[in-house]
């Protein structure tokens, strides 16, 4: 079954411009017909129907858009928290080995020892670099002057 609306109630129901509605009627995609001086287009139940759907559709949507906006925010502060955690975790291991090497470096009654080697820190983790010794320049020759001399 269809009805006969005016145009401005069938492109609201069709999710159109007014102008869009009249242009589909000239094309003769909608039927159109004048009754007491005002134009009215015939529209189809189930674009009605599917019209209404389309609406709780989208306040359907936006309960969900909500919802994930929370679910966003509430991640976002476990985040910062775990952040904050780490920063905690990585100050007590700075402290922890500057007191190892205090210790190491001052223990009366023995021989001093190397300190232990220093952290240095990335955005992703902690890299042990160990001190290393000057090492000598050595101007050894290429494999392929020994061969050939």
């Amino acid at each position: 079954m269809a009805r006969w609306l005016t145009i401005k109630e069938a492109a609201a129901i069709l999710d159109l411009t007014p102008d869009a509605v009249r242009k589909r009627a000239k094309r003769g995609q909608l039927q159109i017909r004048i009754q007491d001086g005002i134009q009215r287009v015939l529209v189809e139940d189930d674009r009605i129907l599917s019209s209404t759907v389309g609406h709780a559709t989208s306040e359907a949507q936006g309960a969900l858009v909500e919802a994930l906006r929370g679910q966003i925010a509430q991640l976002t502060e476990q985040n910062r928290q775990l952040f904050e955690q780490l920063q905690m975790v990585n100050d007590s291991d700075k402290l922890h080995t500057e007191i190892i090497r205090r210790f190491l470096v001052l223990t009366p009654g023995s021989a001093p020892m190397a300190p232990p080697a220093e952290a240095v820190e990335t955005p992703t983790a902690t890299v042990i670099q160990t001190p290393t010794a000057p090492i000598a320049e050595a101007k050894a020759r290429p494999w392929w002057r020994r061969l050939w001399q």
